[in-house]
């Protein structure tokens, strides 16, 4: 009886792992940021330009839940550059309108706010290394 217990918890192990691999994270490029709610913030370069996505905690892009985020970046070979990323028509996200020419490499440091608020909602300093 005990060897049929264990041969069938053995059999559930299997299936759930089995399950798991069936349903692969997304991969998400650029930088990850992991969120206080268990949410992600993607930040990538697009047209040289920085975009920011948002996902929920199963890796589902959503809309952003900040009107802003203010960018400063830092390099080895540019001067320091400050911007403000704010939604763009056509986009499920938040754009800077400054270009950054390659190779993006650069330190960005992340202020994240919502209108009528003096306080922001989440601060980040994120290495870039992309293309």
């Amino acid at each position: 009886m005990k060897n049929l217990q264990i041969l069938s918890l053995l059999l559930s192990l299997v299936l759930v792992v089995a399950a798991r691999a069936e349903t692969p994270e997304p991969e998400l490029g650029g930088v990850v940021i992991d969120r206080p709610d268990g949410g992600k913030l993607q930040m990538v370069m697009e047209d040289n330009r920085i975009h920011f996505y948002f996902f929920d905690a199963e890796l589902k892009q959503i809309a952003p839940d900040v009107d802003r985020i203010s960018v400063r970046i830092r390099s080895n070979r540019d001067k320091e550059r400050f911007t403000v990323a704010i939604p763009f028509e056509g986009m499920n996200g938040l754009r800077a309108p400054f270009f950054v020419n390659p190779p993006h490499i650069f330190i960005g440091y992340l202020t994240l706010m919502r209108d009528g608020e003096d306080d922001p909602v989440e601060t980040y300093v994120v290495p870039y290394k992309g293309s």
